[in-house]
């Protein structure tokens, strides 16, 4: 019996509870939750809306990406949405966070003696240089619009914002392909 009233006594600590026996519910915050309608999940959601945040390289990449705040959201949902293997999915979170660790990275934190690029050797090796500045990225792209010109007849041409968002902010019916 002594863990259910240390639980209690920890839970209503942040919310108030006023059961009635015909309508009990909730109050957290201001907000009120219905035991009778709402499902465990609703109240998980209610619970975590104060304490999820965006990580804190979102200004960064709203301004780099010159992003709205619905596009914000749009782009942290995106790969959950359209990665089909979990590693691109986590490829995808890295590159949003700002958390794949590239060469500039590495020799900051003293696991590389030089910063430069794996694969041209002749910049420092960034998230924007290895996805799109590097020589091999460029042809790594290249290809990629003559392939997309080759199976739709549309041209394509991505944008360090695009790549580094994971989507084309073209609007054609054709590119539905990509999403």
């Amino acid at each position: 019996m002594g863990w259910i009233t240390s639980f209690y006594t920890t839970f209503l600590e942040d919310s108030t509870c006023q059961p009635t026996i015909d309508h009990p519910y909730l109050q957290i915050n201001n907000n009120f939750f219905d035991v009778g309608k709402n499902k465990s999940k609703d109240y998980h959601r209610l619970q975590i809306s104060k304490k999820a945040k965006f990580p804190n390289v979102v200004t960064k990449l709203q301004k780099d990406l010159n992003l709205s705040s619905k596009q914000l959201k749009q782009t942290f949902k995106l790969p959950h949405d359209v990665a089909l293997e979990s590693h691109v999915e986590a490829f995808q979170y890295k590159v949003l966070n700002a958390i794949l660790y590239t060469n500039d990275k590495l020799c900051k934190f003293g696991f590389k003696t030089s910063d430069l690029c794996s694969f041209c050797s002749y910049e420092s090796e960034t998230l924007y240089h290895l996805l799109y500045h590097c020589a091999s990225s460029k042809r790594f792209w290249h290809n990629c619009e003559l392939y997309w010109l080759q199976i739709s007849e549309t041209q394509i041409h991505p944008s360090s914002e695009d790549i580094l968002d994971g989507r084309l902010s073209i609007k054609a019916a054709s590119l539905n392909l990509l999403t």
